[in-house]
C-alpha cells in the first residue's frame, strides 16, 4: 500500500514539473462599462484639474519672473 502512494506520489511530481510551459492567454481591456467607472471618472477629473492648476501656477511664475526682470532692468 505505501508502495502504490510513493508511485503516485513520483507520478504526479514528474507529470507536475515536467518543463512545458503553455503560453498565456492575453486579456484585452474591454470599452464596456463597469461598477467603478464613477470612480475612475473623478480621478480623471482631478488629474485635469491639477494639470489646469499647474499650467496656472507655472503662467503665474512666468509673470512674476518677467516683472522682477523688468524692475530689475531699470
Amino acid at each position: 500500500m505505501k508502495a502504490a502512494i510513493f508511485m503516485l506520489a513520483a507520478m504526479l511530481a514528474m507529470t507536475a514539473c515536467n518543463g512545458e510551459v503553455e503560453p498565456q492567454a492575453t486579456v484585452e481591456p474591454k470599452d464596456e462599462e463597469s461598477v467603478f467607472d464613477p470612480m475612475t471618472d473623478q480621478i480623471e477629473k482631478a488629474k485635469e484639474v491639477e494639470d489646469a492648476a499647474l499650467r496656472h501656477k507655472a503662467d503665474l511664475d512666468e509673470a512674476v519672473e518677467e516683472a522682477e526682470a523688468a524692475s530689475d532692468d531699470r
